[in-house]
Order: structure tokens, then sequence, then C-alpha cells
């Protein structure tokens, strides 16, 4: 004869495992993404826009501002890595950063600003962890389809990259 009491503990066992991994899926998907540095980016001697987060600040994980906060993607691996930071998207000054392994752009107002590492634009990475974490300089001079350019100097420091 079976022992009435061991279904309803299996079932107990059962909610109690499927709970926690569903707190733990949902403890890794909720790391924060935060970011600290400053990337200046000067259109002319009159108009400069400053990206600075002078102390961790979390950035929304969204392809665009939400309610006013500064949100921002991020990934990084052994070889290569991309970081976006949006702010508002009607904004007229600096609305978007986009800086990767090999490429930097920024959207001013609606026009697009980019340029490639190479001779006219620095990307230098100074530490990876692949999977979580990515610091870099920037040093370049982008330019839009018009040929009007812009330069961006800085660096970042990401956490929380996926």
């Amino acid at each position: 004869m079976r022992n009435p009491v061991s279904r309803p503990v299996r079932h107990l066992a059962t909610l109690v495992f499927v709970g926690a991994w569903i707190s733990l899926t949902a403890s890794c998907s909720s790391d924060p993404l935060i970011v600290t540095g400053e990337v200046d980016v000067t259109v002319s001697p009159a108009l400069a826009f400053e990206l600075n987060f002078s102390t961790l600040t979390t950035l929304v994980r969204s392809p665009n501002a939400v309610d006013g906060n500064v949100a921002g993607e991020c990934s990084v691996d052994r070889e290569f890595f991309s970081v976006s930071i949006f702010g508002e998207a009607d904004a007229t000054g600096l609305r978007s950063v986009h800086v990767s392994s090999d490429e930097m752009s920024v959207d001013i107002g609606g026009v697009v600003y980019s340029g490639l590492d190479g001779a006219s634009c620095r990307i230098a990475t100074r530490t990876v962890d692949p999977g979580y974490a990515v610091w870099f300089d920037v040093d370049c001079v982008l330019d839009d389809a018009d040929g009007n350019t812009v330069t961006a100097v800085g660096d970042l420091s990401l956490e929380g990259c996926r």
C-alpha cells in the first residue's frame, strides 16, 4: 500500500524546486547595467555635449530612454564588445552614443556621425570581462553623410553586460 503522505510531499518538493528555479533565473536576469565615465562630444568651439557619469549610474536596459531615465545596452565577449547609451529620442542635443570594438557613432538631434576604428578614430579596450564588463577609451573624429565632423573623446566603464 502507498503512503498517502508521500504524494503531497513530492508535490511540495516539486513546487519548492520550481520556485527556487524561477527565483534563480529572475535574479540572474536582473543584474543592473552600471556605467561610469565621461565622453565629450564637440561639434564646434561654441557647441559641445558631455555624456557624464561621474558616479556609478544604473541604466535602464532598453533601446530607448524610459521616463526620462538614460537607457543602455551592452554585450561583451573575448573578441568584441558593443555598448549603446540612449537619451530621449526627440532631444535636440545628444540622443545616443554607440561604441563597439571597431566603430563609434553619436546621434545629435537626428544627425548621425560615425567612424571606424583606425586613423581618425581610436577605440582602445582597457579591460574586458567576457559576458560581464568592459572599460574602454575613445578618441575619434566622426563624420556625417555630408562630411561634417565632430570629435568624441573620453572613457567609459560598464558592468552588467550580457
